[in-house]
């Protein structure tokens, strides 16, 4: 071995041996039993039925998991070598419940975890004293119920995440102190109701996660004042409609996801605030018609998914104030290939490759017979099979507007149907012409002397026969 490959063996074995004597020292006179020390941190992992009373005064931070630790009481962090911990895992400890002003004593602290636990309930005062946290996480910690002040004295909190919960409701009182919050994630909870205001301690949060819920109806005023609101998520929950009034505070709005619910209908001025909405999900609902002018206030959307509804056709002005937008998926839908989608054929052309179609391949026909099937994209060539019984006539300003001149009165109406209406029509004529005949032959009936009446009873009663034969055989001709 040459001088300098036993020289970096020397320095190797230096830097192992001083970290061993470290670890020593640490562990001899300021590292709580059943834990290990490093630098400025502890580690207490697995063991531990209740938390150390003490840890060294350089630490900032502390990581306390798969214990079985069932309660945090108030003063546990009242110890020494605590004031200066900037950053706790409390995570698989088994923990059931926080105690009101449990976590008084960590002055400094900036990021709490208590993540994967069993607490059943959030109760008031629970984080009383953490006046510098940032971040709180609480996901998968069986959460079913949060109490008003829970989060009180909370002044600086960012981040509050609460997903994988069993949270049933969210009431008023719940923010309480958190004016800062900017990030609350509340995804894959068993959330049914929020209570009308509930966000109104929040003004300033930038990000709401409320995906893989149970919603069903929400308030007209559930997002009342969150103008800095971002970023909002619904989808997977249960909605069937929503109130056209329900978005419209959110002015900052550049990301809204409605996919995956059972929405049917949208207000013509359900997006009327969001001027800045650059990213709108509808995909996977069951939306049968988008209102012609329901894009016009939102001239920044960029990309926009609509596939797997049961859209048949779209109104030629949908597109027409969405001028930036470059990505775009509807297939999945089924769409009637008739004179009603020729706008939507034109808007292509325009278009051009400046919008990326997704999943274009899969854009198909479904509702006419003689385009079953054939991907709707790829009818420009064949313009001329774009009928419906009352042909529409389109026209195309110099600005790309689409006008329709004539509309396909007969487009939704099967031959079918038509030819039943007829048939009753002329089945009424022939009824209403029988029942004058009638009335004719009884009027001359009655001015026939009685005994003409006897001699001349069959030519009269012929000649009524007769009468109402003949229109029979007018009306049939």
């Amino acid at each position: 071995m040459t001088l300098s490959g036993i020289g970096g063996l020397q320095r190797i074995l230096g830097t192992v041996w001083f970290m061993h004597m470290t670890l020593a020292l640490l562990s001899s006179d300021e590292c709580p039993n059943l834990c290990t020390c490093w630098g400025r941190t502890v580690s207490c992992d697995s063991g531990l039925n209740y938390l150390p009373k003490s840890i060294s005064s350089t630490t900032d931070m502390m990581f306390v998991r798969n214990n079985d630790i069932p309660d945090i009481f108030k003063g546990v962090f009242s110890g020494h070598g605590y004031s200066t911990l900037q950053r706790l895992y409390l995570n698989h400890n088994g923990i059931r419940n926080i105690l009101a002003e449990s976590f008084v004593g960590l002055t400094e602290l900036k990021y709490l975890y208590v993540v994967n636990n069993k607490l059943g309930k959030l109760f008031a005062n629970s984080f009383q004293g953490l006046e510098q946290v940032l971040t709180l996480e609480l996901q998968h910690s069986q959460i079913a119920e949060i109490e008003p002040n829970a989060f009180k004295g909370m002044q600086a909190l960012d981040t509050l995440d609460l997903n994988n919960n069993n949270i049933v409701e969210l009431t008023n009182g719940i923010f309480t102190d958190t004016i800062l919050l900017q990030v609350i994630n509340l995804d894959s909870n068993k959330l049914k109701k929020i209570s009308p205001g509930v966000f109104s301690d929040v003004a300033n949060v930038k990000n709401l996660m409320l995906q893989n819920n149970q919603l069903e109806v929400l308030p007209w005023n559930t997002f009342s004042g969150l103008m800095k609101l971002e970023e909002l998520d619904l989808s997977n929950n249960q909605l069937t409609s929503l109130d056209h009034s329900l978005f419209r505070d959110l002015l900052s709005l550049n990301r809204l996801d409605l996919c995956c619910n059972r929405i049917e209908y949208l207000e013509l001025d359900m997006f009327v605030s969001l001027a800045n909405l650059r990213l709108l999900s509808l995909h996977d609902n069951e939306l049968k018609i988008l209102q012609p002018t329901i894009f016009e206030n939102s001239p920044n959307l960029r990309k926009l998914t609509f596939h797997d509804n049961n859209l048949q056709t779209l109104h030629p002005m949908v597109f027409h104030e969405v001028g930036v937008l470059e990505e775009l998926d509807f297939h999945g839908n089924p769409w009637r290939c008739d004179c009603t989608m020729l706008p939507l054929k034109v808007w292509f052309q325009k278009a051009g490759k400046s919008v990326h179609i997704e999943q274009h391949n899969m854009v198909y026909c479904r509702d006419t017979p003689s385009h079953r099937l054939k991907n709707i994209t790829k009818l420009e060539d064949i313009a001329n099979t774009w009928l419906c019984q009352d042909p529409a006539e389109i026209h195309v300003e110099g600005d790309g507007t689409v006008i329709l001149v004539k509309s396909c009165l007969f487009c939704d109406i099967s031959i079918h149907y038509i030819l039943v209406v007829l048939v009753l029509l002329v089945l009424v004529v022939i009824g209403l012409r029988m029942k004058k005949c009638r009335r004719k032959n009884k009027k001359k009936k009655s001015q026939i002397p009685f005994s003409l009446r006897e001699v001349k009873g069959h030519q009269v009663i012929h000649s009524r026969v007769t009468c109402t034969e003949k229109n029979v055989k007018n009306l049939l001709l």
